[in-house]
């Protein structure tokens, strides 16, 4: 097993996203996890904020594979519209490989997430999966996870009534 580099690195105070239909999305407060293992590119992540009008627009659109079965429960009840709401999203593995062709190391792929020129696939929304969602409520954040970032739907309910199948 190689050595493994899990760095955080700030990518930009705010960034233009593009979603399905053209429409532009500004986060902010743009973060990076990037993970090489043994010296190839594993994980890409996105940590950004997004203001609630923003979020809503995410919501209604589905944005960033946000279809309703792959969301957990929202603790708290929702967001308000007070603060702003953090996404934690994971670049797609072909868009990971693809980035991992243009640039090496830690920096530079944080220079291709920023710039976008040489792959501008990685400010497109669908080319990343959220993971979590969450707000800050107090001392807590509140919020959900998806089933990208582990959440697991309750399994199916067993018809008492089927009988037994053996």
């Amino acid at each position: 097993m190689g050595t493994v580099a899990d760095e955080v690195i700030r990518i930009a105070p705010a960034l233009q996203l593009h979603a399905p239909g053209g429409e532009e999305l500004q986060v902010r407060e743009v973060r990076a996890r990037i993970v090489y293992d043994g010296g190839a590119l594993r994980d890409v992540q996105l940590w950004f904020d997004v203001t609630p009008e923003d979020w809503a627009r995410i919501d209604a659109g589905h944005w960033f594979h946000l279809d309703p079965e792959v969301r957990g429960p929202c603790f708290a009840g929702g967001f308000h519209d007070r603060a702003p709401i953090t996404i934690e999203a994971r670049l797609g593995t072909d868009q990971t490989t693809l980035i991992s062709l243009v640039g090496e190391g830690i920096w530079e792929i944080g220079a291709v997430l920023y710039g976008g020129e040489l792959h501008p696939a990685v400010h497109q929304t669908e080319s990343w999966y959220a993971l979590v969602v969450k707000q800050p409520r107090g001392p807590v954040s509140t919020g959900f996870m998806t089933t990208y970032g582990g959440w697991k739907p309750p399994s199916a309910a067993v018809d008492p009534d089927a009988g037994d199948a053996a």
